[in-house]
């Protein structure tokens, strides 16, 4: 029966067809029955119709002039011509008008071994091909997740000549969207985007041709992207992607506009359906209804209207029944249906037919439905992201998942407070679709981009994100070896290396690390999309990879495969695919929840200890940068050769920070399951860089269970920092180094009477400096490893008072400054070097203007307020390792000497017993013994010496340490 509709504005009339089967062979003899109903649903009796063809060269009609029987039937002849053709059949009336295209054509359909083809499948081929005589299937391109075919075919005319095309298979209103869409957005505005040559349509499918007949002698040799990516190396992808992404689709999107709009308004539409039913069962009468039909249902059932589906939690529990009140019917394909509001923003609810009959709807029709409940949108993907991860061995704790020593937060409970915050964002024309298997290309200067069925306006960046997850999506399938903890160490190095900025690591994958430079690529190209930061561009990537999991199949589906092999295998490869996004949701999941917390004002506790003090582990106590010890509870880098456990040998030669990251079960262990709020972290005076980064690290270890993305940067720069290294004298532009910064800041906190006030302060700034400085990390700047801040930043004065700093070194610092001549060891031989003494210097950064000036020594002498006697600091440039051995010895021989002399014993400081064990003293001179100092400095002792300047540099200058 012919089943197709057409309403006549005057009487209402109706004419109604199933899908008729147009492919005619030539010669061929049919017959088509038809049946009229009015609107009432009644048959129309002796209703006089002319049937015609129109474009028809060949094909003839026995009966043109038809009269519907008793029961509105009335049937067609038709005989095809001997040659291949495309005509219309055509039936009118006075009140009515119903077409049809037919075809006649014998073209041959090849296809390769083990390729398989739906019968509705060869017919839109058949359709699409009519004038050819053969038509051979090359293979099938990786389409999205929308499940349909694309494919490359090769046409082969009655001349002989072969033509490739690539052709596209599916929903016929997704078709003729796409249509509508390479029209409306694409046509005559990118000439690499493939035209939509041709469309046809059977039943509920439909088929399109890209390109005309120059493109397809074009696309003959192009492979899809993501084919292009195995082959290729990243030289020749990058170029590509330059091609695709800056000269391609540049033209599109530089006309956008500003949006300030929530992720859920952006994405919403990727999300996971608001609720998911099912028309499985007989009781009640469930299915689907015109909403004019009457609908008996059971008493006490769950009725929902539009309004009622905008939530994302229901009160329901799985098999309950609900009644879909008054519903648009936004897209229909095999085994399911789709209810949508118009815009496509508010609501989506899934139907899934379970073998019931719905064909008495169609797209656009307002239905109702009587159907079981299966899950909402939260329920699912809470129990998409558990089951997934647990399978992969994620264990929840109190942070959020733990797997291998690592921790991650909560994807979900991050989704649910970024989902609904808001950005500035371009919008403009976007593909929509733009993944790696719609994009053909031979070289840069031959591609082409296919699927324009979600083309229209949204958020740019949508298209760059796309493109970078589904590279993950696709391209994990296709490894060998895979690991969950390679698969993390991935992510966590584009989180650490955003942009590329950086060498990349060495994953021992050689698939992974050219995708880890694809993946920047892409990043780089949406730069100029990016209205705010690149924390919108991670958020929409986070959100995004976070919808993908409307593709999970649902609880009920994996219990219904529990006794059936074949079926589980395909559910394990839909979770394995899962799991390549959300390892991206999770490693994003860590920035976006340190950035929250971040930009918490969180109280903390602190404790301050003199310099070099020795201390034992405390309960619920963290000692950091002091103690002389390295153990659980304390953590101190300045430890004598003999006390260091040989077990610890190849993490001692770095920062007290650096050792807290190789260990964090230093703190863990210690303070067990304790709040960061309740945990004392013990610094000492004056605190410096390390101090303050391991503080720093150790607060939110404690508070998220992983150190901030960036971290690894971060212990590099306090290793150096630590050391000494020349990062103001070697670098164009010292007032902006992180370090320069750091300093300034915390010098130019004022000296309260109650010292700890002033150290609290002092660690108040450093934890904001080192949370923009993380920053830079994460937005690929990456101030650590260039040794540059950007221009502009919240620090902008103290980098004006920086600035002076090295004028104020020349004009009052060396102008007073003493200037010596004395024995240092450089390369295992003395020599004599340039120096200088300097007494209470006035500029921050004294030691590295003195540098750039030339001196290789510097002698420094400070006041203590709150102590005895002053402090006095000898130091040479780092590069000089082992230039300063044994004046630390000697100048402790010399204090002791002159303590006795003047009978003045050294202060208690902390524990009684000596520092290190070839001292006498708990208080002795630093000779410079730590890994990281390397005898580059020598310091007094913690409450000062009792030795003038010029007795220091008298020994100094003597030179008999240096034996």
């Amino acid at each position: 029966m012919i089943n197709l509709i057409e309403r006549d504005q005057i009487v209402k009339l109706i004419i109604q067809n199933s899908d008729l089967n147009c492919i005619l062979k030539p010669l061929q003899r049919c017959r088509f029955g038809l049946f009229v109903k009015d609107e009432n649903d009644q048959p129309v009796a002796n209703l006089k119709l002319r049937a015609s063809l129109h474009e028809s060269c060949f094909a003839q009609l026995k009966n043109s002039h038809i009269v519907t029987g008793p029961n509105g039937e009335t049937e067609i002849e038709l005989i095809a011509g001997n040659e291949s053709e495309r005509f219309t059949l055509n039936v009118e009336g006075s009140q009515v008008v119903w077409k049809k295209e037919c075809y006649v054509t014998d073209v041959k359909i090849q296809v390769p071994m083990g390729f398989q083809l739906a019968d509705f499948q060869e017919t839109l081929l058949k359709m699409l091909f009519w004038d050819k005589t053969e038509l051979q299937v090359i293979r099938e391109f990786g389409g999205g997740l929308s499940g349909s075919r694309v494919l490359q075919v090769q046409a082969k005319d009655d001349q002989g000549v072969y033509l490739t095309q690539v052709v596209k298979i599916g929903q016929k209103d997704e078709m003729k969207h796409e249509k509508e869409s390479y029209q409306h957005f694409f046509k005559n505005r990118l000439p690499n985007a493939a035209p939509v040559a041709d469309y046809c349509a059977f039943g509920h499918y439909a088929a399109i041709i890209y390109g005309d007949a120059t493109a397809a002698k074009s696309l003959k040799p192009v492979l899809p992207f993501m084919d292009y990516f195995f082959e290729r190396d990243s030289f020749e992808i990058s170029p590509s992607l330059y091609a695709i992404l800056k000269k391609g689709l540049s033209r599109i999107y530089r006309y956008y506009t500003v949006r300030n709009e929530s992720y859920r308004k952006l994405l919403g539409k990727y999300f996971p359906e608001n609720l998911v039913v099912s028309l499985k069962g007989s009781e009640p009468p469930l299915g689907v209804f015109p909403v004019d039909q009457k609908v008996e249902i059971i008493k006490d059932i769950k009725v929902l209207k539009q309004v009622d589906v905008e939530r994302f939690n229901f009160e329901l529990s799985p098999g309950e029944f609900v009644f879909l009140k008054d519903f648009p019917v936004s897209k229909m394909q095999d085994g399911d249906l789709n209810l949508e509001d118009e815009n496509k923003e508010n609501y989506k609810v899934k139907v899934k037919y379970d073998g019931k009959d719905v064909t008495t709807c169609s797209t656009g029709d307002h239905v109702n439905v009587v159907a079981q409940f299966i899950i909402d949108r939260n329920t699912r993907l809470e129990f998409a992201v558990r089951h997934c991860l647990e399978n992969f061995g994620y264990m929840k704790n109190k942070y959020g998942y733990a797997f291998d020593k690592e921790i991650f937060p909560d994807p979900i409970e991050v989704f649910n407070r970024e989902v609904d915050k808001n950005c500035d964002i371009a919008w403009g024309t976007i593909h929509g679709d733009l993944h790696w298997d719609n994009i053909m290309l031979e070289n840069p200067s031959n591609w082409w981009l296919i699927d324009y069925g979600l083309s229209g306006k949204g958020p740019i960046l949508y298209d760059f994100v796309k493109l970078e997850l589904y590279l993950r999506y696709k391209m994990i399938l296709k490894m060998k070896n895979f690991s969950p903890a390679l698969l993390i160490n991935f992510e966590k190095e584009l989180v650490e290396n955003p942009l590329g900025e950086l060498p990349i690591k060495n994953f021992g994958h050689y698939q992974l690390e050219k995708a880890v430079t694809v993946i920047q690529t892409i990043r780089r190209f949406a730069l100029p999309y990016i209205i705010g930061d690149f924390y919108d561009y991670l958020r929409m990537l986070f959100i995004y990879a976070m919808a993908m999991g409307k593709y999970y199949p649902t609880k009920d589906k994996w219990e219904a495969v529990s006794d059936n092999a074949g079926a589980e295998k395909k559910l394990e490869k839909t979770r394995f695919q899962f799991f390549t996004v959300l390892s991206t949701a999770l490693a994003i999941a860590r920035v976006l929840k340190w950035k929250d917390l971040s930009s918490e004002r969180s109280q903390k506790r602190y404790e301050f200890l003199p310099l070099g003090a020795i201390a034992d582990p405390e309960p619920k106590k963290i000692k950091l940068d002091v103690g002389n010890k390295c153990v659980p509870g304390v953590i101190d880098h300045h430890l004598n050769a003999n006390d260091r456990d040989p077990k610890l040998a190849d993490i001692l030669s770095g920062s007290s920070a650096s050792i807290l990251w190789n260990r964090p079960d230093f703190i863990n262990n210690h303070v067990a399951d304790l709040p960061a709020e309740e945990v004392t972290l013990v610094v000492h005076e004056h605190p410096d860089f390390d101090c303050v980064v391991a503080a720093y690290l150790t607060w939110y270890l404690l508070k998220l269970g992983y150190f901030p993305a960036g971290s690894f940067q971060l212990i590099d720069y306090a290793n150096e920092v630590d050391r000494g290294a020349e990062f103001l004298e070697m670098i164009p532009f010292p007032e902006r180094s992180p370090y320069a910064l750091f300093e300034f800041s915390l010098k130019s906190v004022p000296f309260f009477k109650d010292a700890k006030k002033t150290y609290e302060k002092q660690m108040e700034i450093g934890f904001e400096l080192i949370n923009y400085f993380i920053d830079t990390e994460i937005l690929g700047i990456h101030s650590f490893y260039k040794n540059i801040l950007p221009k502009d930043h919240e620090f902008w004065q103290t980098l004006i008072n920086i600035g002076a700093d090295q004028q104020r070194f020349r004009e009052k610092d060396e102008r007073m400054g003493e200037k010596i001549t004395t024995k240092i060891r450089i390369d295992g031989q003395i020599k004599k070097v340039p120096g200088i003494v300097l007494r209470s210097p006035q500029s921050y950064f004294f030691k590295a203007w003195a540098r750039k000036a030339g001196y290789k020594v510097m002698v420094v002498c400070w006041p203590q307020p709150d102590k005895p006697d002053d402090r006095i600091v000898i130091s040479v440039p780092p590069y000089l390792k082992f230039g300063l051995k044994g004046l630390g010895k000697e100048l402790e021989k010399a204090e002791t000497a002159k303590r006795k002399k003047l009978k003045k014993q050294r202060p208690k400081v902390g524990k009684a017993e000596a520092r290190w064990k070839d001292v006498d003293n708990a208080d002795p001179w630093y000779d410079g013994r730590s890994p990281i100092h390397a005898y580059t400095i020598v310091d007094s002792p913690r409450m000062g010496t009792v030795m003038t300047v010029e007795e220091v540099v008298h020994i100094l200058e003597k030179g008999k340490w240096t034996k």
